[in-house]
């Protein structure tokens, strides 16, 4: 990822949109004013499978462009920067120089292609008036993403604009910033998972229980989200800052279809009868670091986790793959 100081104020920490928010420094960049940017000039040359463009793609408006080496549209072997300076009347000024941190062009080897693996999730309750299992076998978890061109990079895919003036500051798309990812990320292709639950709870002298199984299906996805965060400064439990580490997967599911049945017989002998619908939600990322168990390959293509928090144990296993 190529992130441009000259004709932006790079900077790294929190952005004013955040403040106040608790959460990691990313790396962000405010748009210089026209005066300050009048005929300066950030320009790329790109190779991609052995042949250099024709013409150079300008980047003088563009704060970060991403090169996903997974995703053969975007995919570069070599690429030149070339920043100029086009004041040439004023002979007596001062070399231009970044207005905040220098350009500079970052590299990591963690996957960013399509996401596919498997997820468990498991539910179990094990208390005087309740006993309560319920569990869901994702035996295909697939997400997919959009790939950009070069022209679609020069012309500012990749990044997000916000502020008090549109525009006025950018972060790169992906960026996780406090706890609220931003797009950049990936969508939900397909999913399958195989669910049980049963359960037993008393209340007083009302005896409860519970039980079904179904299947759940990628159209039962209320709202899914997987974000690798390239761009985001985090310590991972070591003393320094490190660059392209880092994912967020949050889903919720429904199998609106398939219900569970329960039933509950009182004192007096009362049946009541009902059904449910089954849900859950997988999420999984960095945070979980400090209750769970995070390993993500030195190749940066495969992500195993594992976290529990109260009764709930999520494990995820995630594999990336070049898009052709």
């Amino acid at each position: 990822m190529f992130a441009n100081g000259l004709t932006f104020d790079l900077d790294r920490g929190v952005p004013s949109l955040f403040a106040g928010n608790t959460g990691d420094e990313t790396l962000y960049a405010t748009r210089l004013s026209d005066e300050e940017r009048n005929r300066l000039h950030v320009l790329a040359l790109i190779k991609q499978n052995g042949t250099w463009s024709p013409e150079a793609f300008d980047l003088t408006d563009v704060a970060f462009a991403p090169f996903c080496q997974e995703a053969t549209d975007e995919s570069v072997e070599e690429i030149v920067i070339i920043m100029a300076n086009a004041r040439w009347e004023d002979h007596e000024r001062d070399p231009v120089t970044a207005p905040g941190l220098p350009s500079r062009l970052f590299m990591s080897n963690m996957g960013c292609g399509a996401w596919s693996g498997t997820a468990q999730y498991h539910v179990k309750i094990a208390e005087v008036d309740e006993v309560t299992t319920s569990t869901a076998n994702f035996s295909k978890l697939e997400f997919e993403r959009d790939t950009s061109s070069l022209t679609q990079i020069a012309a500012g895919a990749g990044q997000m604009a916000f502020g008090p003036i549109a525009g006025s500051e950018i972060i790169p798309l992906g960026t996780l910033a406090g706890i609220a990812p931003f797009g950049g990320g990936y969508q939900l292709a397909n999913a399958t998972a195989n669910w049980t639950h049963t359960s037993d709870y008393h209340s007083g002298d009302t005896n409860c229980g519970e039980s079904g199984s179904g299947t759940l299906q990628t159209s039962d996805s209320l709202g899914a989200g997987f974000q690798i965060s390239p761009y985001l400064y985090t310590t991972l439990g070591n003393a320094s800052p490190s660059l392209y580490r880092s994912f967020f997967i949050n889903a919720a599911f429904v199998d609106a279809d398939e219900n569970f049945t329960g039933g509950c017989v009182d004192g007096e002998g009362k049946v009541t009868n009902y059904e449910s619908p089954f849900g859950l939600g997988l999420a999984g990322g960095y945070r979980n670091l400090d209750f769970g168990s995070l390993i993500i390959d030195p190749s940066g293509n495969t992500i195993n986790e594992t976290w529990t928090i109260d009764n709930v144990t999520v494990e995820l296993h995630l594999q990336s793959k070049k898009i052709p």
